[in-house]
């Protein structure tokens, strides 16, 4: 639905706006290397692999086992966040 097609761009839209936000501390405050950039970035992508990891596993297609224990266990982090 529309409804969730939105949600999605929203999403992305924000996550877009936490990059310029540790960009921003990064040239502002900081004034050296683009290190927060970096780790939100970092943390960002590792978020949407994981996310693709999780629906490739709930179609069915094949993960390697270690992927799969890594899987379980931040699934259970999750749980006690």
């Amino acid at each position: 639905s529309s409804a969730i097609g939105f949600k999605g761009i929203f999403k992305k839209v924000m996550i877009f706006f936490m990059v310029a936000i540790g960009h921003t501390i990064d040239a502002y405050l900081i004034k050296n290397g683009g290190a927060i950039r970096t780790a939100v970035i970092f943390f960002y992508i590792s978020n949407e692999g994981i996310s693709i990891l999780e629906n490739s596993a709930n179609i069915g297609l094949p993960i390697p086992g270690k992927l799969k224990d890594i899987l379980v266990q931040l699934k259970e982090d999750k749980k006690y966040d």
